[in-house]
């Protein structure tokens, strides 16, 4: 099962842990039902806000979000989330996530918009089935979070960050993105890909 983590930008907040709650309950039940579990999170300790707030403060990456990992280590003990079999860092697999994203992009699964790489998710007849999503009602260019809507003409979802501050970090490989860490650890197998596991509000 592969699950994501936080993004080490800062402190996590009370609405961040809901996510890790659900998905230490999601953990727990899945072992109730005698599934063994080889459980993945990342730490996601590279993106746009780490850049930048560690050259504001004069300090290297993995320096200025050490901090921040720990705490939320501290915090998962305090809330009594159980730990997943392994955790690991987004800038440790870098090489990981540029091969799989490059073999997307020659089996035409991926299209560019605007400097960044998107997953064509209708060349996949089975996305959204596990979530309930219906396709039919995606909007292009519609984006929900807290970065700015960006149009595209065809629905997707980001998976190469093409931000000028990552360029400075990784040169001409700005790669990003869950799948490929997933992939490394847990390969093409009997694994449960939950990215992002959050609840959905939206009624269907």
């Amino acid at each position: 099962m592969y699950t994501c983590g936080p993004t080490v930008y800062d402190y996590a907040h009370i609405g961040n842990y809901r996510t890790f709650v659900f998905q230490d309950i999601l953990r727990r039940f899945l072992r109730l039902r005698g599934f063994k579990l080889n459980h993945v999170m990342n730490l996601t300790d590279v993106d746009d806000r780490i850049i930048a707030n560690a050259a504001a403060a004069g300090l290297g990456i993995r320096e200025y979000t050490e901090k921040f990992v720990q705490a939320f280590f501290t915090d998962c003990k305090t809330l009594s989330i159980e730990s997943p079999e392994h955790w690991i860092r987004a800038t440790d697999h870098i090489k990981d996530m540029v091969a799989l994203i490059e073999k997307l992009q020659q089996n035409t699964y991926t299209y560019p918009s605007e400097g960044s790489i998107y997953y064509r998710i209708m060349k996949f007849k089975d996305y959204g089935k596990l979530s309930k999503v219906d396709l039919s009602g995606i909007q292009a260019g519609a984006r929900v979070g807290q970065r700015p809507l960006r149009k595209r003409k065809r629905p997707g979802f980001r998976i190469v960050e093409g931000a000028e501050a990552w360029r400075a970090f990784l040169g001409d490989a700005d790669w990003g993105g869950p799948a490929g860490l997933a992939h490394r650890m847990l390969g093409d197998g009997d694994e449960i890909p939950w990215r992002h596991a959050g609840y959905s509000h939206r009624r269907r």
